[in-house]
């Protein structure tokens, strides 16, 4: 756009002037504050309805589910119910499994964890809510 502006001039000095002025806005830093406020204006106007009416977003909700697993042969993995088993977002959802299961290992005995090669699995599984 620069380069199409800096090879214009008409020879009319009104017009070459307004040129000028789109030339100095295009550069300088003005002009990217301006298109950043028009997008987050534009994107302010896009409410949390109209979000999630698009894919029904704001009607999901993550289960976790968690198995208490060993590493020895004919031991299965066994599941459990945490404290929390229904979160608002994946991201909220996977970090609460991380942190209850290293705080599970914290809490089981080394040998426990030796003699079982305890180890622990989760997945958070996305259900709509009714």
């Amino acid at each position: 756009m620069v380069l199409l502006i800096d090879n214009c001039a008409s020879g009319n000095n009104t017009f070459d002037k307004a040129i000028n002025v789109l030339y100095v806005s295009c550069v300088n830093e003005t002009f990217l504050y301006l298109v950043i406020s028009v997008i987050v204006t534009f994107l302010s106007f896009i409410s949390d309805d109209y979000i999630g009416s698009i894919g029904d977003l704001s009607s999901m909700k993550f289960v976790i589910i968690m198995f208490l697993c060993s590493n020895i042969a004919g031991n299965d993995c066994k599941p459990f119910e945490p404290e929390y088993t229904e979160f608002k977002s994946y991201p909220e959802c996977s970090r609460y499994g991380y942190e209850y299961a290293g705080e599970l290992m914290n809490n089981f005995s080394d040998n426990f964890i030796d003699e079982y090669r305890t180890y622990i699995i989760f997945s958070c599984k996305e259900q709509a809510t009714t």
